[in-house]
């Protein structure tokens, strides 16, 4: 259609070979409905309605922790976790869905999903809505803020076992609070898919983290003999066996299999486990049920039922509990700089977004001087602030990742923000010009800067050993390797004359340090002529 057309259109240079790949029309047959909090009963059972008649959709209802009620919030996260800091608001329970609304349309969405030959399950959780701490949120005009992390873990576990318990019918599942790579594995065993995470891959590590998530699945999955999802779930709890005579039993037909092929399953599960869930579609298919229904209904339930132990021992569990999760992190007394701050790299493996990443330039120190503007050219100079950079392991922010979210500002020793401080490089000439923050952007050989709010635009020709430099009408001539000043004078020109930037007298007297030159030059050659690859330089020399 248009609409990959226009995208296709848009893959060129290395990605250009890609344009032909056939792709399908439909990106997916399920979509999850997020309302957010306050959003009344009668207008989510319509919008899910909507998805599963007008658009034949399978829909999953995400739900909110304060479905649990507020006196068992209170209890969880005050009396069991520890987090009494944390105020609950009565009458943000009493604007979300209540818990009997919850079953009441999920059960009536079963009902009509079952005639459309659909599917309707629910997401456990969103956020929990707490009251805003003016100490966290000063500036934040919102009432509440939004909790995640080790505690909502325990809510929404004991929520979503509740509504498994009280429902009457199993479901699809998927889940997402407080999800971590130790509490991966039980997640899974729950029966839950898909599991996903956001608030651990905010620590230190990022994405980096997700790899240990599978590797704890799988040292479980070895541990209980089976290589697939379907066979670790029916046997993580040792609940297999009771949901295997369930599943079969919920039919007629399965009653019967389940008589004269029970002994059969009951050997597999003791003796080979993983071939657990091929036994079943054997035994489902020679009873005339659909093999993977009966297959699928049992791991369901098998996860309904492993998740009661489960559930129940998270409130006990101390690595949810405030005592072991309000350790203020290690800071040292000294401010961030742009260059040569502890280079812990921290505020790296801290971005969500992998938008901070390592340069690497020669370690230089260089006296500078000021060079003052002004009709006639300079006259007499001054000098400079310097320019050093003692190691050659420094910091950036690639601009078309960064979102500002200050994780990095809370993972960094010191005192600043990575996002603020460091050099700053953006994905195109337009961000470029739109942003206010100090950085830089190249077009072809030309380097443009905003520094300390002064914009300047050097063309380089390094084979020819010179450069040009033009700031606010004037032009300053340059040796390339050096940063020799050749000659600094107005632009020679019948138009009309440049005004000058915001902040520069009317009458040309501003000046210019030359440890400007120093950082551009850094960041053209360290950066974009880089013979090591990165975000604005992918390929490298």
């Amino acid at each position: 259609g248009p609409v990959l057309d226009d995208f296709r259109a848009q893959l060129d240079g290395d990605l250009a070979e890609f344009r032909d790949l056939e792709l399908p029309s439909a990106i997916s047959e399920c979509v999850t409905l997020s309302t957010f909090h306050g959003c009344p009963a009668d207008q989510i059972e319509a919008i899910a309605t909507y998805l599963m008649e007008e658009l034949g959709l399978q829909v999953i209802l995400k739900l909110n922790p304060t479905l649990l009620g507020f006196d068992e919030v209170r209890h969880l996260l005050h009396d069991r976790l520890g987090y009494r800091h944390l105020r609950l608001r009565k009458e943000a329970f009493e604007a979300d869905l209540e818990y009997a609304d919850g079953l009441h349309i999920l059960r009536s969405l079963q009902e009509k999903a079952g005639k459309l030959g659909k599917a309707v399950g629910a997401k456990f959780t969103n956020t929990l809505v707490v009251e805003n701490d003016p100490e966290i949120f000063p500036s934040q005009p919102d009432p509440y803020m939004y909790l995640s992390g080790p505690p909502l873990h325990v809510i929404s576990m004991t929520l979503m076992q509740r509504f498994r318990e009280d429902l009457g019918f199993e479901m699809p599942v998927s889940f997402s609070a407080g999800i971590d790579a130790k509490n991966f594995p039980a997640a899974v065993a729950c029966g839950m898919v898909p599991v996903t995470t956001c608030t651990d891959l905010l620590r230190q590590g990022g994405f980096g983290r997700l790899p240990a998530y599978l590797r704890a699945l799988g040292r479980d999955m070895e541990a209980h003999g089976v290589s697939s999802r379907e066979a670790y779930v029916l046997v993580a709890g040792g609940n297999g066996v009771a949901a295997m005579e369930e599943a079969l039993k919920s039919v007629p037909e399965g009653m019967a299999a389940w008589r004269d092929h029970g002994a059969r399953l009951l050997s597999a599960a003791r003796e080979d486990p993983d071939t657990l869930p091929a036994a079943i579609r054997e035994v489902a298919g020679v009873a005339g049920l659909d093999p993977d229904l009966v297959t699928l209904s049992a791991t369901r339930i098998a996860g309904r039922l492993n998740g009661r132990d489960i559930v129940d021992a998270l409130p006990a569990d101390e690595r949810y509990h405030w005592a072991r999760n309000s350790r203020p992190l290690r800071t040292v007394d000294s401010d961030l700089a742009l260059y040569d701050c502890l280079n812990c790299d921290l505020c790296v493996s801290a971005c969500p977004n992998d938008a901070i990443f390592v340069y690497f330039p020669d370690p230089v120190s260089h006296e500078t001087e000021i060079l003052p503007g002004g009709p006639g050219g300079p006259t007499e100079t001054a000098v400079g602030s310097g320019f050093l950079i003692e190691t050659d392991h420094q910091l950036a922010v690639y601009d078309g990742a960064c979102n500002e979210c200050s994780n990095c500002e809370v993972y960094c020793p010191e005192i600043g923000a990575p996002f603020r401080e460091k050099e700053r490089v953006f994905s195109t000439k337009a961000h470029f010009s739109a942003s206010e923050a100090d950085g830089f952007f190249r077009d072809g050989q030309r380097l443009l800067a905003r520094i300390g709010r002064q914009e300047h635009e050097m063309e380089i020709d390094a084979e020819e050993n010179v450069a040009r430099l033009s700031r606010a009408g004037r032009v300053l001539e340059l040796r390339w390797e050096s940063l020799a000043v050749l000659g600094w004078g107005p632009v020679k020109t019948e138009a009309e004359p440049v005004p000058p930037p915001e902040g520069v007298e009317k009458d040309g007297a501003f000046s210019l340090d030359t440890a400007v030159l120093w950082r551009m030059k850094t960041v053209w050659e360290s950066i974009y002529e880089s013979n090591r690859p990165n975000p604005v330089n992918p390929k490298g020399p």
